[in-house]
């Protein structure tokens, strides 16, 4: 997707001195990198963007960083950020957490100075926006940093990221005020490593993907973004306030919090806000578990569901929206199953199960081949996989770079006339993305919408 005049999207992408030194002079302060053990690539973690969403700035927009120490005090930007609070086990962080969180990793090529004007990928990470963080190492900038800057956001989750109660003035959305602010930040500092803030591409997955749609989606998405990428997550239906306020009153009865109070809300501890969370009813879902205990043809139709409801055909929709807003867009359908296994809780017998599955495009995009799972798994994915991850990885940067993925004969422009796209299965080749089905869901969903607002 293309972003630069237009205000409504969807789609589907200071190093400071020579090039042995790692100190780059930023508006949050001076930091001092780290060079990645397998690539020509420095890294930068633990940038703060934003003050700490702690006290009155709980449940509050966030405030820009500002910095405390001289100009010439320069801080060890080695150390892994901590995850935001997390509130669901699936993708949650295993390392440390904290509520002080808002910070983001930088990776840039080892050569790379101010006037490199190199494109910027910034990674919202997924995670139903319950879980994750910057520090997974599945989202090592190290091998998509090759040919560009990329920049990973932490944001907060769960309630701390989304509580939305009109009662207690809480507008809700504080995650997503996050992200916008690490896009600003990014805007304001990314020339110091090289990056150019006028070719800056917007990525996720999932939770990161249905995030970034609302935000390319906003009238200032121009001023920061260039395009967008959506991986699993373009143009779902996204719960409003008055949607939201039946589970949100009762996580606020289960915090013993049931006389609207504000103060009770921000005294709590994070660990009694996630055993509020933990304690509210959640629907059940096709997961990695129930489908290995049950492979059989009814597991297969409700995986064949979700992903057509959940994932396919709001593609679909935010596709053809685009197109009505004039807006250029790309699709893909990602159809290649991964020879290893991507995340460390995935083990290697479960692929043929699995297939191409949700997330199972990521390591292709970050262009991570070796050393799978990460952190010190010993797969490497084939040759054909090798290629492939390249020319994901590139098809992402050049949307920074040049506001689309490739060339019109290699990747052709999406319309509802043909549904041209891209289909990566051994290789990328051009194709037909077949979105019949929606149609179908379409009615389904207009169904249901009407019976909602009738009741």
């Amino acid at each position: 997707m293309y972003l630069r005049s237009t205000t409504a999207a969807a789609g589907l992408l200071a190093f400071v001195g020579f090039a042995e030194s790692t100190v780059v002079h930023t508006q949050s302060g001076a930091f001092e990198g780290g060079k990645c053990s397998s690539t020509d690539v420095n890294y930068y973690f633990s940038i703060p963007y934003a003050e700490p969403p702690v006290g009155e700035l709980r449940f509050a927009p966030p405030k820009p960083y500002h910095r405390n120490s001289s100009y010439h005090v320069v801080t060890n930007a080695t150390t892994p950020a901590p995850s935001c609070i997390q509130f669901s086990e699936a993708f949650g962080e295993l390392g440390t957490s904290s509520e002080d969180c808002l910070f983001l990793n930088v990776w840039v090529p080892a050569s790379a100075a101010p006037h490199s004007k190199l494109p910027v990928k910034a990674w919202l990470y997924g995670g139903s926006n319950e879980g994750g963080g910057v520090s997974d190492p599945t989202y090592d900038g190290c091998f998509s940093a090759l040919d560009s800057v990329v920049v990973s956001i932490n944001y907060r989750l769960g309630p701390l990221g989304f509580l939305a109660l009109e009662d207690l003035g809480l507008t809700g959305n504080y995650g997503l005020m996050d992200q916008l602010l690490g896009l600003h930040w990014v805007q304001e500092n990314i020339a110091k490593f090289g990056g150019d803030p006028e070719k800056v591409l917007l990525f996720g997955q999932s939770a990161g993907a249905a995030d970034a749609f609302a935000i390319a989606t906003l009238p200032e998405s121009p001023r920061l973004i260039r395009a967008a990428a959506l991986e699993s997550g373009a143009g779902r239906d996204l719960a409003t306030i008055a949607d939201a306020k039946v589970w949100y009153s009762e996580f606020l009865s289960a915090m013993n919090c049931s006389t609207p109070d504000l103060s009770c809300l921000r005294a709590a501890s994070p660990r009694t806000l996630q055993i509020a969370a933990s304690a509210m009813k959640a629907p059940a879902v096709v997961a990695v578990n129930s489908a290995l205990a049950n492979n059989g043809s009814t597991v297969a139709a409700m995986a064949t569901i979700v992903t057509e409801v959940s994932y396919e055909c709001p593609a679909y929709r935010a596709l053809r929206r685009a197109e009505a807003n004039g807006v250029p867009v790309w699709t893909y359908r990602f159809a290649h199953q991964p020879t290893c296994a991507w995340y460390f809780g995935i083990e290697q017998t479960w692929l043929p199960a699995l297939g191409a599955t949700h997330t199972s495009e990521i390591p292709f995009v970050f262009n991570f081949t070796s050393g799978m799972p990460p952190p010190s798994g010993n797969c490497t994915f084939t040759a054909a996989e090798q290629a492939l991850s390249h020319t994901m990885s590139r098809a992402w940067t050049d949307m920074a770079a040049f506001g689309r993925p490739a060339e019109q004969s290699v990747w052709p422009s999406w319309t509802s006339v043909d549904s041209k796209g891209v289909v990566f299965e051994d290789a990328m080749n051009a194709a037909v993305v077949d979105y019949t089905s929606c149609s179908f869901w379409d009615d389904v969903n207009e169904e249901l919408n009407e019976y909602w607002r009738t009741r």
